[in-house]
Parts: C-alpha cells; structure tokens; sequence
C-alpha cells in the first residue's frame, strides 16, 4: 500500500524525473503496512530505492495500529493500490473511507470495490499507474471529487450495517 504524505511521484530506474519531483522538500512516500517488510519483492524495491538514493525521500512504516494507519491516510493527498491481485480490497475500501483520491489496478476484486470512485489501470502497467497518480496530483478538483464519490461508495457499500444486510439477504435465499 503506497501513501504519499503530500503527493506521490512512481518512478522507474529509466524515469529521470523522479530524483526532482520526489526529493523536493514537500514531498514525501509512506509505504505503510500492518506486516513487516519481508517478501522478495520488498528486497528488490529497497535495493532499487537505494540506487537511486531516494532512501531520505520515503517513509517506511510496518505493525502500526488502526489509529495510525487512519493518520497516514489523513495526511495522504492520494493513496494508491498497485496490486497485481487483490481478493477482497481492504487497502481500498480503508482509503476511500477515509475521504483520501483512489488509484487502483484492475486486479481481482479491485474494480468491483472501487466501481467509479477511484481511477483504475491494468494491473502490472506501470507507465499507465504513474500517468494516473501524475494525473490525480495535478487536478485538485479530481481529487476532491473522487475523495467525495470514494467516501460516499465505501459508507453506502461497505459500513458493518450494509455488510450484514447483505448476509442476512444471502441467508434468507439460501435456506428458502
């Protein structure tokens, strides 16, 4: 999960861009997550952090507390879910509830969590993920409007409320 403090900057060892727009003094990346750092995918990220020296750039924040992961997200201009495969979509539904613009791959259940309140791209298409957090960090009036739809979406659809509904109805059809 990618939290960007006051903007995110998505960045390739190719983009040379990247060192400007994400070591300037107002921003900042926050990867944060409830488990450690562990997998091999982590390694690579931090070695290519590392090569391109944005290790002063990026905040990593791993066993935090709910109260925590909703101030990341509070102090976030946009939160991004780059998952290949995602099966039910917490990351996102937690980051539309907390009122915060959406971009999201199109991986497993992610286009039906995020419906029309967020921006999605294909899954594992880098260039189209750094063009949409590119897009929401220059548009303030797209932001606001998906943070609005975003919070709405995650109240009318996934408040506990909704979610028992949901199962009682499933209930009733099944045992009729």
């Amino acid at each position: 999960r990618l939290i960007g403090e006051r903007r995110i900057a998505e960045f390739s060892a190719d983009d040379k861009g990247w060192r400007k727009s994400l070591s300037s003094a107002d921003s900042r990346l926050s990867v944060s997550r409830r488990q450690p750092f562990l997998s091999k995918a982590d390694g690579e990220a931090r070695r290519l952090i590392a090569a391109l020296d944005l290790e002063d750039a990026i905040d990593y924040r791993h066993g935090i507390s709910t109260e925590e992961m909703v101030a990341c997200y509070a102090r976030a201009t946009v939160a991004v879910v780059p998952s290949l495969y995602e099966g039910f979509g917490l990351p996102a539904i937690e980051a539309m509830a907390c009122g915060v613009p959406l971009v999201s791959t199109n991986g497993g259940a992610l286009p039906e969590v995020v419906g029309e309140a967020g921006k999605l791209v294909d899954a594992g298409d880098e260039q189209a993920l750094a063009v949409a957090i590119a897009s929401l960090l220059l548009c303030s009036s797209e932001r606001e409007q998906l943070a609005a739809a975003g919070r709405e979406r995650a109240i009318q659809e996934y408040c506990w409320d909704r979610c028992a509904e949901r199962m009682v109805a499933y209930y009733r059809e099944v045992i009729v």
